[in-house]
């Protein structure tokens, strides 16, 4: 991927709420695996609950393609299918530390239709998975950055924090 859009691209995944669903055995697979993301709320819903409040992220340098793109720049040849699940994270394991060893600190891997779309257009594609290896780059969003993409009522925004013990004042001055 050209430098230009490389950036434009490190530009677009900073700038984005991120989605996750936390699993059940969470820091143990995070250090081994990374953590997964997805681009928007309803699509995270496919793997489980997303969590109330998304991440922000700051990269630097993403590993940017369709899953055999990635993968051909990782290990060479094109992403393999798993038989059962564990094979699959193990094999997320050897990609995370290939990852880290060539200075990549995410995998974003938008669906085909849209890397097509951005590819002819320009437009950054709304559907993308992303995976990010070094944990420290991320942090909790503030409720201004997501209230908008919820497209809420500030009435439900405030019964919502409400309902958890805190005020609209105090959520503001954040």
């Amino acid at each position: 991927m050209a430098g230009d859009q490389k950036a434009k691209w490190v530009e677009y995944i900073n700038g984005k709420c991120w989605w996750h669903v936390t699993p059940a055995a969470a820091p143990a697979c995070y250090e081994e695996r990374g953590r997964f993301y997805e681009a928007s709320f309803h699509h995270s819903e496919f793997y489980g609950r997303p969590n109330d409040i998304p991440d922000r992220v700051t990269v630097s340098n993403p590993l940017i393609g369709s899953d055999d793109e990635t993968h051909m720049v990782l290990f060479g040849c094109v992403y393999p299918e798993f038989k059962d699940y564990q094979a699959l994270c193990r094999h997320e394991t050897r990609r995370k530390q290939r990852a880290l060893a060539l200075g990549f600190d995410s995998i974003a891997v938008p669906y085909e239709a849209s890397m097509r779309r951005f590819l002819e257009t320009g437009r950054f594609p709304r559907k993308i998975e992303f995976c990010l290896l070094d944990l420290s780059l991320s942090r909790k969003a503030h409720p201004r950055d997501f209230m908008v993409g919820w497209k809420r009522s500030l009435e439900d925004v405030t019964r919502f924090y409400t309902a958890q013990g805190v005020t609209l004042s105090q959520i503001l001055a954040a």
